[in-house]
């Protein structure tokens, strides 16, 4: 963008903000003592407790600024962005293009939210549905928290694979992959927690068909630990278990690449 002084109107004064969620040609002005009162829950799009009084108060945003007028601040702003093209457009026809503004609501909002700390609640109803379809979006917004660092989408899928039953269905299967597949994701220092986890399932689990895809899955994601985690668990385990010769090749094949 260039450095050019933006048109002394009210849409471009810091002290502009919008009427409602949407975003619109309308705003209330912040320097209004009237609205002193209700700051925080506007700064969070909260305006229940004020909406009557910014109803009466909202105004177009192309109106001429007052003498309190502040220009916008607006740094390094990409062209290409929802917000740069938003300026660019109004600049040369004075018009505001609605979805950019939603566009530009939309932005703002993703760059505010706080992922690693974000509450999981809202898809535990979801997840234990038991509903597929429920559950699968569930398990795609937490797989999401899971790679920003949100340390409690991790738990929650934890919790949910460790409680899992054995699986004696392909649906069951399935579905233990895809939590696996969310915790691949975790990078942080509860990880090792999933070596005992999935060294206990090989324990337990028949080796047959259907479990045929899971305990591939968990063989590779083992494989991805460092070996002074999973050798010991996996030496014990071939001592402890008796297994078919194309399973016991294949966790010995673990313990090799583990020494690669």
């Amino acid at each position: 963008m260039t450095d050019e002084p933006l048109e002394r109107v009210c849409f471009n004064c810091n002290s502009f903000f919008p009427d409602c969620d949407e975003m619109t040609e309308y705003g209330i002005c912040l320097q209004d003592d009237a609205f002193e009162p209700f700051v925080d829950e506007l700064f969070e799009m909260d305006y229940s407790s004020c909406r009557e009084l910014v109803e009466a108060k909202k105004f177009l945003g192309g109106r001429d600024a007052c003498e309190n007028f502040e220009e916008l601040e607006i740094e390094e702003i990409d062209e290409n962005s929802s917000l740069g093209k938003m300026i660019v457009k109004y600049k040369e026809t004075g018009e505001i293009d609605q979805e950019l503004l939603r566009n530009v609501a939309i932005e703002e909002r993703l760059k505010s939210v706080d992922y690693k700390t974000l509450p999981v609640t809202p898809y535990l109803d979801d997840l234990h549905s038991g509903d597929r379809e429920r559950q699968n979006r569930a398990l795609h917004s937490l797989e999401t928290l899971v790679l920003q660092g949100n340390r409690e989408a991790f738990e929650v899928l934890f919790d949910l694979l460790k409680n899992l039953p054995l699986p004696q269905k392909i649906e069951e299967v399935h579905q233990k992959i895809k939590t696996l597949e969310c915790l691949e994701h975790w990078r942080g220092d509860q990880r090792s927690k999933l070596v005992p986890l999935l060294i206990d399932e090989l324990y337990q689990i028949p080796s047959n068909n259907t479990t045929r895809q899971w305990i591939t899955k968990i063989l590779k994601v083992l494989a991805r630990f460092p070996e002074g985690e999973v050798r010991q668990p996996l030496e014990t385990l071939l001592q402890e278990r008796e297994f078919s010769i194309r399973l016991r090749y294949r966790i010995e094949d673990v313990l090799y690449q583990l020494e690669s």
